[in-house]
C-alpha cells in the first residue's frame, strides 16, 4: 500500500521535521493499523467452507516499511481463491475445469475504512508527538 499525501504540505513538513525514529514510529503505527483493517476486512469477503482460510489470514511484518496480509501456509490455496485457476486437465489429457476467481483480498484492500484508519492513525500520531 502507498500512502500519497496531496494538499497536504503543512502536515508533509511536519513529517519531515520529525527525526527519523519519529518517523519510523509513526509509519509503523500507521501500517499497523491498516493492514489489521485490510485483514479484518479479507476475512470477512473470504468465501467459506471449512473456515481454515478465513483462519489462516494474518499480518505479517514489523517495521517502517511494509506489513503483508494475507493467508499463512495453512491457507495456502487463498491464491486460487482470489485469482482462479486456468483451464486444468490431467495427463490423460482429460479436461477437469477452470476455477473462478472469489477476490477477498483485493476488495479488502480497496475498501475506504483502509484509508479513513490510515488517516485517524496519522492524526492521532502528530498529536502524540505534538506536531498538529
Amino acid at each position: 500500500m502507498e500512502i500519497i499525501l496531496e494538499g497536504a504540505g503543512e502536515a508533509q513538513r511536519k513529517i519531515l521535521a520529525l527525526s527519523a525514529y519519529g518517523r519510523s514510529v509513526v509509519a509503523s503505527a500507521i501500517l499497523d493499523a491498516a493492514a489489521e483493517v485490510v485483514r479484518e476486512k479479507a476475512v470477512e469477503n473470504v468465501r467459506r467452507r471449512s473456515g481454515q482460510l478465513a483462519d489462516s489470514i494474518e499480518v505479517e511484518g514489523s517495521g517502517p516499511d511494509e506489513r503483508k496480509v494475507g493467508p499463512n501456509k495453512d491457507g495456502f490455496y487463498g491464491r486460487y481463491v482470489e485469482l482462479g485457476t486456468p483451464e486444468r486437465s490431467q495427463k490423460s489429457g482429460r479436461k477437469t475445469g477452470r476455477m473462478p476467481s472469489f477476490p477477498f483480498l483485493r476488495p479488502a484492500l480497496d475498501d475506504p475504512a483502509v484509508v479513513e484508519t490510515a488517516n485517524r492513525t496519522f492524526r492521532e500520531e502528530m498529536l502524540k508527538a505534538r506536531f498538529l
